[in-house]
């Protein structure tokens, strides 16, 4: 019965020291975090495993990250994996009609995301200046150059055909201006200056001459008829003709010259700054602004420009990991990590096993003590 007894008790005491060692090791794989002085004497093996080597660990697990699990072919093998695609793509098109329903405008979006401020008033400012930039660098190249050179032939073309046009017009005015009550006095006007000035004789008759009715109808009745004339018309049409051919040989300098240009080129921009880009395209809302294209975007737009994307990252991985330095950001990140939370962090994925080390070395502990106590009592047993 003493056999047994001191069989049992030396089982458990080998189990005892067996799991407590154990469990000792496993706390010192964390503990302490700091080392652990007697006055100057700093007591072993503190602080633990993991703490003292918390810099090589860092430097191992970013080396180990940039060189075995992130590396450029496993990030390629997932960016070419079908499904994954497949993901970016539902993904995409989730995000992009989201955006198209919400009801914001460019504006809007310019504001939020990019932080742009009056994004429509910016645009056509802007717009504005290249454009003036742009005509003033056109006009200055082409200084000397005729104007026939700068516009194409089929609008020079176009233009004489239209010269007949604008002479009948021209002269139905005058006629026109003619039989009205303002060209009648105009015309009275006009000849009391020509007999004013021809004269001192004729000025006594000017007025006389001016105020009959039956003189100003008689010229008027001429002029009409002399306006009205196929040989005057074609006359004018020859007129027209030679002072077009001879504006189109003269210089853009010329023509310049007689404008102030800072003037037309400010009336010119004003003009055309509500046009650069139009206003309602970044006021109007997504949605109604693409209504018509929604389904193109979804179904084609976004596919391509997920696979435009996707091959942009691809041939571009390498240098973009390399600029990342993976390595160096895990190493990092892991240096400043808090002890606490990485033992806590470790603890709750491997504490079932590190338990069973403890238990393991309970059970090895046991095991010792009764081979211990069985050779003790076959020792005195002989």
């Amino acid at each position: 019965m003493k056999e047994i007894l001191m069989l049992l008790i030396m089982v458990l005491i080998g189990a005892l020291i067996g799991g407590l060692t154990n469990l000792i090791a496993v706390k010192m794989l964390f503990r302490p975090h700091q080392p652990v002085y007697i006055g100057r004497w700093k007591v072993p093996f503190t602080p633990g495993l993991i703490p003292k080597r918390k810099a090589e660990l860092a430097a191992q697990l970013g080396k180990l990250v940039s060189s075995e699990l992130l590396t450029p072919e496993v990030l390629q093998q997932k960016l070419l994996d079908p499904a994954f695609k497949q993901e970016i793509i539902h993904w995409l098109q989730q995000e992009i009609d989201r955006w198209l329903q919400r009801g914001e405008d460019v504006e809007t979006l310019a504001k939020d995301l990019l932080g742009i401020q009056r994004l429509t008033e910016r645009c056509q400012a802007y717009a504005a200046q290249q454009l003036k930039q742009a005509w003033l660098t056109e006009i200055e190249s082409n200084r000397w150059r005729p104007i026939k050179e700068m516009i194409p032939e089929h609008i020079q073309d176009k233009l004489k055909e239209h010269i007949p046009r604008l002479s009948a017009y021209l002269l139905e005015q005058g006629v026109t201006y003619l039989n009205s009550p303002q060209g009648e006095k105009q015309l009275g006007i006009l000849i009391s200056r020509i007999l004013d000035e021809r004269g001192k004789w004729l000025r006594f008759l000017a007025p006389w001459l001016a105020q009959e009715q039956h003189v100003l109808h008689f010229l008027r009745r001429e002029l009409i008829r002399f306006l009205n004339n196929d040989s005057a018309r074609e006359a004018f049409n020859q007129l027209l003709y030679r002072e077009w051919s001879h504006w189109q040989d003269q210089p853009l300098h010329s023509v310049i010259q007689t404008l102030d240009l800072d003037s037309e080129i400010h009336r010119l921009t004003a003009w055309a700054k509500p046009c650069l880009p139009p206003a309602k395209w970044f006021n109007t809302p997504l949605g109604d602004l693409f209504a018509d294209k929604r389904e193109d975007i979804l179904n084609r737009w976004v596919p391509k420009m997920a696979e435009q994307m996707g091959c942009w990252v691809l041939n571009r991985l390498p240098a973009i990991l390399n600029k990342l330095k993976l390595d160096v950001l895990v190493e990092e990140h892991v240096s400043r990590f808090p002890l606490p939370r990485l033992e806590a962090l470790v603890l709750s994925i491997a504490r079932r096993e590190l338990n069973m080390i403890t238990y393991l070395g309970a059970l090895l502990g046991g095991i010792i003590g009764l081979v211990q106590g069985l050779a003790i009592m076959l020792f005195y047993s002989l």
